[in-house]
């Protein structure tokens, strides 16, 4: 999602003589669901990887960083729509977020 897309939903419902507001909360509202299960989808595997050998503590290495991926993954998902939604209300003003050399 970003910020054109939102804008692409509020003219398509105006074309249809629907609320452009009501639909662009609906999409914002949608996306917004779909990062929570995700989340939860997440805290779930967590728990059951715990349940697998319960007689060893913790959780393997490469099982870490893979969730660690995962959770990182679905961090920047939730700023990608937060940032379209900011960027859809208030414009394209404020810090570009481009390639560092670090």
């Amino acid at each position: 999602m970003d910020a054109d897309e939102l804008r692409d939903v509020a003219v398509f419902a105006r074309s249809m003589g629907q609320d452009p507001v009501a639909a662009v909360d609906q999409v914002v509202r949608e996306a917004l669901a779909e990062l929570a299960a995700w989340e939860t989808d997440l805290v779930r595997l967590g728990r059951e990887l715990l349940t697998v050998d319960p007689d060893r503590p913790g959780l393997p290495m490469d099982v870490v960083d893979a969730g660690r991926e995962l959770d990182a993954r679905l961090t920047r998902a939730r700023a990608t729509v937060l940032a379209s939604v900011c960027e859809y209300h208030h414009g394209g003003a404020g810090p570009e977020t481009g390639e560092r050399p670090w």
